[in-house]
């Protein structure tokens, strides 16, 4: 019998945007969440994001890569088979200019029908196909580049981008232009397209163009023999690189088997509210969380120890005893914890 159980809970895009008058703001109180936080241990961690805080998190060699190479990972988690090419995550998404600057709005608000992805990938593929560019659609609808030699730049996910404006979220590196005169000649191709002719007619989003990230080739990891629950494609490779056994997430995190010692949970619920925009989900999510880690922490019977990722640089640290005893620590507002 395991006498402490370590839970590594990621929680990446807890908190709702706020960057812009045009994003919706919350008012919401999970009160045994903000009594968790409050009372850990709170440390600070490598890696801004999900997939470098996930990379660093389980030692994910990155020798020769410039970028995180989340996309191979990723595609192998979709089933796909990376070899030695080098991928990108290529998601279809849409701009909106906000005074003289632009915000991105992610795939999942453009309901993207497979049809019209198919229309726009063999309209991509044959532009290109002189450059060496191969866009793929994946077994989860995911998008990818497949390119033979990986450009020298860093990018940024299209999680960590949308809701805010992309100043701050361009490719930076040598080959940064040849990257952004891409995504330009990309927009300018989609514009024309039937596909977003049709949309604009039909009231609908037009699909804008494309959000690139994650470049390079699938790369080495430990083995390691742990329990990972997700429903990410990115966490189902990382488990065929390290022979961890992995589990689709319930919506109760209380389903888990609780007989090991080290068990990881990634929870993508809020990144993906927030990809869609959808407020209401998102409060959903953030107060069934908020029950569940309740019964986890309370009711539970286990000796746990918990270590909650924000996925921006920090991790919070809690036990059952110093949820007991830490009482003299007032809780704090969700939304100071940003």
């Amino acid at each position: 019998m395991v006498d402490i159980i370590t839970i590594h809970l990621l929680l990446p895009e807890l908190l709702w945007p706020v960057d812009n008058d045009s994003i919706e703001k919350t008012n919401v109180r999970p009160r045994f969440i903000e009594k968790l936080l409050s009372r850990a241990s709170k440390q600070h961690t490598e890696g801004l994001g999900l997939e470098e805080t996930l990379f660093r998190l389980f030692d994910v060699s990155l020798h020769n890569s410039f970028d995180l190479p989340t996309a191979a990972v990723t595609y192998l988690g979709d089933g796909g088979d990376p070899a030695e090419y080098c991928w990108a995550v290529a998601s279809p998404v849409q701009f909106i200019a906000d005074r003289d600057r632009l915000l991105m709005v992610g795939s999942e608000h453009l309901n993207i029908q497979y049809s019209e992805a198919e229309v726009l990938i063999k309209l991509f593929n044959r532009h290109f196909e002189e450059d060496g560019l191969t866009l793929v659609y994946g077994r989860s609808g995911i998008w990818y580049l497949r390119i033979s030699e990986c450009p020298e730049v860093r990018t940024c996910s299209q999680e960590s981008v949308v809701g805010h404006f992309l100043d701050d979220y361009l490719p930076q590196g040598a080959d940064e232009q040849k990257l952004l005169s891409l995504l330009n000649e990309t927009q300018m191709l989609f514009h024309q397209s039937d596909v977003n002719q049709e949309r604009t007619v039909a009231g609908k989003e037009t699909i804008s163009g494309l959000w690139l990230s994650g470049f390079g080739r699938l790369p080495k990891v430990d083995a390691r023999a742990v329990p990972i629950y997700s429903s990410l494609p990115i966490t189902r490779g990382l488990s065929n690189l390290m022979t961890a056994t992995h589990y689709e997430l319930s919506a109760d995190i209380n389903d888990i088997d609780l007989q090991h010692e080290e068990v990881f949970i990634i929870n993508s619920e809020f990144m993906e509210t927030k990809k869609a925009l959808d407020l209401p989900g998102w409060r959903a999510a953030l107060m069934r969380l908020d029950s569940n880690l309740a019964s986890l922490m309370v009711d539970n019977r286990k000796n746990i120890e918990l270590v909650i990722y924000n996925c921006m640089g920090e991790r919070y640290h809690i036990n059952k005893k110093r949820l007991s005893y830490a009482f003299w620590k007032i809780s704090k507002n969700i939304n100071s914890f940003k």
